[in-house]
C-alpha cells in the first residue's frame, strides 16, 4: 500500500485537478471521524511541501509534523492555491435578497454552494483594519464591492471550511463564515477602495 501512495505522489502533477480532488478526499476521510479535519491539514502540509519532488521518484515517506489550527488552515488554503480548491466559479450576489451581508456562491461540481458572511463580521474585519474607534457599519454596496475586491482570499476561507463536511458544519453545503475562520486564515482584508461617507446629522449618536 505504502508503495501504491507512492507512486501516486510521484505522479501526482501529472493528474487531473478532478482527480487530485477526488483522491485528497477520499484520503482525508480514512480515519476517525474526530480526525478528519487534522488528518486533512496534514495531507495539505505534504502535498505543498513536497509538491516540487513530484515527478522525481524521491518522495520521504515521513510523518508530517504537528500543527496547530492556524498552521492547518493556512495549509488548507495552500492546497486550494494549488489545485485542490472544491469550489469554483466564486462569486458575489448582487442581486437583491433578505440576508444582512454579504452572500456568495460557488460552484462544487454539481452542486451549488452559498456562503454568507454577516455584516458585523464584515464590520469587525473592516475595524481589524482601520482601527478608527467608534466603527461605522457598512452599506450593502460597500462590503459588496469589498467582496469583489477581496475574491481570491474569501474563496480559500470559503474552500477551507466547506472541505471540512458536514461532520464539522451542520448546515453543510451552505458556508457561514465567522471571525473566527477569518482569524485562523491569516487573510488580509484589502481596504484600498473602500469609500467612508460621511452619515447625515440624523445618524450621529447624541452625547
Amino acid at each position: 500500500m505504502l508503495c501504491l501512495g507512492a507512486a501516486t505522489i510521484t505522479q501526482w502533477n501529472a493528474l487531473s485537478t478532478t482527480l487530485r480532488r477526488g483522491i485528497f478526499d477520499t484520503a482525508g476521510s480514512v480515519g476517525k471521524l474526530l480526525e478528519t479535519a487534522a488528518l486533512r491539514e496534514q495531507i495539505a502540509r505534504f502535498l505543498h511541501k513536497h509538491k516540487d519532488d513530484a515527478g522525481r521518484g524521491k518522495l520521504p515517506l515521513t510523518e508530517d509534523t504537528p500543527c496547530d489550527a492556524r498552521s492547518g488552515a493556512l495549509a488548507l488554503s495552500r492546497w486550494d492555491n494549488e489545485g485542490g480548491a472544491v469550489a469554483t466559479q466564486f462569486r458575489v450576489d448582487d442581486g437583491p435578497h433578505t440576508m444582512d451581508g454579504l452572500r456568495l456562491f460557488a460552484q462544487d461540481a454539481n452542486e451549488r454552494v452559498e456562503a454568507f458572511m454577516g455584516r458585523k463580521v464584515m464590520d469587525v474585519w473592516a475595524e481589524s483594519v482601520e482601527h478608527r474607534g467608534g466603527r461605522q457599519s457598512l452599506f450593502r454596496d460597500q462590503y459588496n464591492a469589498l467582496g469583489r475586491l477581496n475574491l481570491a482570499a474569501l474563496q480559500r476561507i470559503v474552500s477551507a471550511k466547506y472541505q471540512r463536511g458536514a461532520a464539522f458544519n451542520r448546515q453543510h453545503p451552505f458556508v457561514e463564515v465567522l471571525f473566527s475562520d477569518i482569524t485562523e486564515s491569516g487573510e488580509s482584508l484589502d481596504l484600498s477602495e473602500l469609500v467612508r461617507e460621511a452619515l447625515p446629522p440624523a445618524f450621529h449618536r447624541l452625547t
